[in-house]
């Protein structure tokens, strides 16, 4: 029965702040204006940093997490452009052996793998292509993180020489449609390949390939290292065309004295990239006679770095969207007191026939309160359709989350009692009979 009681003196107090409200219906919707704007703030900085915070996650995912990449450079010697067999004769270039050596001397790597590329013409009964070999090591496909969706990697040694392929899942679409393609021949360039097995790259959006060097692979037929070299493309044996004496001919044929267009080394812990990307330059350096004709990146760093500016970014908007529910929050407390001025004569009436004070706090409490949520529902709307106008107006990621929602609720009616607190208390002190008489 007194469940039943509080149950009715809280509908009671609902419907006087809501009759009270909808008389004064233009002084509530700008009272709520800084809670609606203060909440479509932070319903769209979440949105934003949620979206950003899941892009770099899903990059660092794609490029490796504990990744380092060695790529070959253009190198001169005292201050002139080199051709490659001038450039020879200081260093070999990146090599094999630089592989070999790396996993021999560095005990921090846990996978290595090569990779020699080359643009080749494709074709299977009446179906060809232009697409891009890339000649790997065995450990390639667990770097990369490549779904395998039919048939077998060559991992294995014994495989290296054999003239076999894996494709990427795009290939196979273009070139079998739905026929099985393991055990069956592609025409690689001028080589016949057997295809022994089919992988797959989730999707990594253009601008992230872009920055960080990642192919799609799911266009790529790939051959084990060796058997590339042998068949396919070996730069060690091919001279540089001849082309005009300009400076990009020059650089071009310094850069084809490598024989490996990017090596990849993986460490076991994050923790051991730097010291071990430390390692890997004054190794290549030894080999290469102090010759620097190589470039040592590590995507995670660039990452981690643009992850702190996102949170820099993220807490500038967040200090705006706090400013604005404080601001909100002192408009509510300034029509609050206003409100109480007004009714004074009301508030003596209710102590009058019986109110207690608590009575009155609780009445102008659920008036803030009720405010503060109207603010909070409509803020978050104007927040959600905040967010998904700037994915589409300038693409970026964007993440709607109920927890966020949540949050920016839970803070708003957190602004309205705060702040509606200090007027219901002080129209809870009046005095009746002052009230009563004041005009």
């Amino acid at each position: 029965m007194l469940i039943f009681m509080k149950l009715d003196y809280w509908i009671f107090l609902l419907e006087t702040a809501f009759s009270s409200l909808r008389t004064n219906k233009l002084r509530t919707l700008l009272t709520a204006l800084g809670i609606i704007f203060g909440v479509a703030a932070v319903v769209t900085m979440m949105a934003i940093g949620e979206g950003a915070q899941k892009e770099i996650l899903q990059q660092m995912k794609s490029v490796g997490i504990n990744n380092i990449i060695i790529k070959p450079q253009d190198a001169t010697i005292d201050d002139g452009a080199q051709t490659a067999s001038e450039l020879k004769k200081f260093s070999p270039g990146l090599t094999l052996e630089d592989a070999k050596s790396i996993q021999d001397v560095i005990p921090q790597v846990h996978k290595l793998s090569v990779e020699v590329i080359k643009d080749v013409k494709v074709a299977r009964n009446a179906n060809a292509l232009e697409t891009k070999v890339l000649g790997i090591g065995l450990d390639f496909f667990a770097i990369r993180q490549l779904k395998l969706l039919q048939g077998q990697l060559f991992n294995k040694p014994d495989s290296n020489l054999d003239a076999v392929c894996v494709i990427g899942s795009t290939i196979k679409n273009k070139l079998f449609n739905q026929q099985d393609p393991i055990g069956n021949k592609i025409k690689c360039g001028h080589q016949w390949l057997t295809v022994v097995g089919v992988v797959h790259q989730p999707v990594i959006e253009e601008k992230t390939r872009l920055a960080f060097g990642v192919y799609d692979y799911n266009q790529f037929v790939f051959m084990p290292i060796a058997s590339m070299l042998i068949r396919l493309h070996n730069k060690t044996f091919v001279e540089p065309p001849a082309q005009e004496e300009n400076q990009t001919s020059l650089e071009d044929q310094a850069n084809s004295h490598h024989l490996l267009d990017r090596m990849i080394v993986q460490v076991a812990k994050t923790e051991q990239l730097t010291a071990t990307s430390d390692v890997l330059i004054r190794l290549l350096q030894r080999r290469h006679n102090n010759l620097v004709d190589f470039e040592v990146h590590i995507p995670s760093q660039l990452l981690q770095q643009k992850q702190r500016t996102r949170r820099i970014f993220n807490g500038v908007l967040g200090a705006i969207a706090g400013i604005s529910l404080l601001v909100g929050g002192i408009g509510i407390m300034n029509i609050m007191l206003a409100n109480v001025l007004e009714r004074i004569r009301e508030i003596g009436l209710r102590r009058a026939v019986g109110a207690r004070k608590n009575d009155v706090v609780y009445q102008f409490l659920m008036e803030a309160s009720l405010i503060s949520l109207f603010g909070g529902i409509v803020g978050a709307i104007l927040g959600v359709t905040l967010a998904f106008f700037i994915n589409q107006l300038f693409e970026i990621p964007i993440t709607i989350s109920a927890w966020g929602i949540g949050i920016a609720f839970t803070v708003s009616l957190l602004v309205g009692v705060i702040f509606g607190f200090k007027p219901a208390q002080f129209a809870a002190n009046q005095s009746p009979t002052d009230a009563i008489r004041h005009e």
